[in-house]
């Protein structure tokens, strides 16, 4: 299944076209890491979810850390990925770590 993303309702959309390479790599890191953190749209209520799970999981897989001030840039990016509870969130991230032990011992 692809990963469908929409940044049309992203309120600083302008801004986001007219600035430098950087801030796309970060729209597009965010894309992709709507699948990690299980939240498919970012909006003001969950800008700190979203901002906490993606470094929680930069922290044990890597990848570039994402700042709060970067996140709410771009309140009403949305994907179709799967959402997840703050729990199921945990318990997937919980789960991979285990992989990745096992894999490695």
């Amino acid at each position: 299944m692809s990963l469908n993303w929409d940044i049309t309702k992203c309120t600083g959309l302008k801004e986001l076209h007219a600035e430098s390479e950087a801030e796309w790599y970060l729209t597009e890191v965010m894309i992709w890491r709507t699948m990690s953190v299980g939240i498919n749209a970012i909006t003001e209520k969950n800008a700190e979810e979203f901002t906490e799970r993606s470094n929680m999981y930069r922290t044990v897989f890597g990848g570039k850390p994402l700042t709060l001030e970067d996140v709410k840039r771009r309140i009403g990016l949305m994907t179709n990925a799967s959402s997840l509870s703050r729990t199921g969130f945990e318990k997937a991230l919980i789960a991979e770590i285990r992989l990745v032990a096992r894999r490695d011992s």
